[in-house]
């Protein structure tokens, strides 16, 4: 079992499910991107949902923390974890022995003689070569980075576009307002997703539209940071919500408490009975 593998499936205690622990699997390689905190695809949120991991879907989501998800494994889960990664660690131990004992039985050969140092004009080459090919490296990584951000937000507008038709064609459909739609992103207490042009992006959004590059900079630089990874395909409308709705939510709750206080101090005090005759 690969390190790295075995490290990622010992942090989110799931050593006994066997596809956690192969290097490559489904599974392994979205437990991967959950532990380097790169966003899931659709599918991947699928997958998870469908299968028998207590918590881990809602964890994907960000509806709860690593530290709840652990809290909420029961004592069994946890055994089970804990006897496969021993057993794992002991296979572990008796292959770096053999290694051990094997590389002490090798045949020693006298080293070969060191080759010729390469000349000034070849060292040159080789270093702009070396140079070339690391940035063309970069180059790639950005654009396979820039097409998988495409895919989300084309996959999020089809499921936006998808939701609002259904909505559409129920008897009782209404046409939304800008306080419905900032609503159903959890931003009603955000005075500027009830304006122009944050209002316009948030129906676009709404209604499944593709944004223009101008939309996408005015959320960049005006709207929360979460509702802009949503509109540039960093996040799923699911794995969105969740935190949205709580920051909505504390700030209910913080607004409330402003009140009550402004409240408390705007009540007259009760005049204190006077003793003396």
């Amino acid at each position: 079992m690969d390190p790295s593998t075995s490290f990622v499936a010992d942090y989110y205690c799931v050593n006994h499910i066997f596809a956690a622990t192969i290097l490559g699997s489904r599974l392994s390689n979205i437990l991967a991107r959950m532990h380097q905190g790169r966003p899931l695809t659709q599918y991947a949120l699928d997958f998870l949902r469908q299968q028998d991991l207590p918590g881990l879907f809602p964890l994907a989501c960000g509806e709860i923390t690593h530290e709840a998800y652990i809290a909420g494994l029961d004592s069994v889960y946890l055994a089970r974890n804990q006897a496969a990664k021993a057993a794992h660690q002991a296979k572990q131990s008796e292959q770096q022995a053999l290694e051990a004992h094997y590389r002490s039985c090798r045949i020693t050969y006298p080293a070969p003689k060191a080759a010729p140092k390469l000349d000034w004009e070849a060292d040159r080459i080789l270093r702009r070569k070396r140079e070339r090919e690391a940035s063309e490296a970069v180059l790639k990584a950005q654009r396979a980075r820039q097409a998988e951000l495409k895919a989300q937000r084309e996959y999020n507008s089809k499921l936006a576009a998808v939701a609002y038709q259904a909505r559409a064609i129920s008897p009782d459909y209404r046409v939304p307002t800008a306080h419905d739609i900032a609503h159903h992103f959890e931003l009603e207490h955000i005075a500027a997703a009830l304006c122009l042009p944050t209002s316009d992006i948030l129906e676009a959004l709404f209604r499944g539209r593709p944004l223009t590059d101008e939309e996408l900079g005015h959320l960049k630089h005006s709207a929360p940071d979460d509702l802009y990874r949503l509109a540039s395909g960093h996040l799923t409308f699911a794995a969105y919500i969740g935190p949205a709705r709580a920051a909505a939510a504390e700030f209910a709750a913080r607004k409330a408490s402003e009140v009550a206080a402004e409240a408390a101090r705007a009540s007259p005090a009760k005049a204190t009975p006077n003793t003396s005759r």
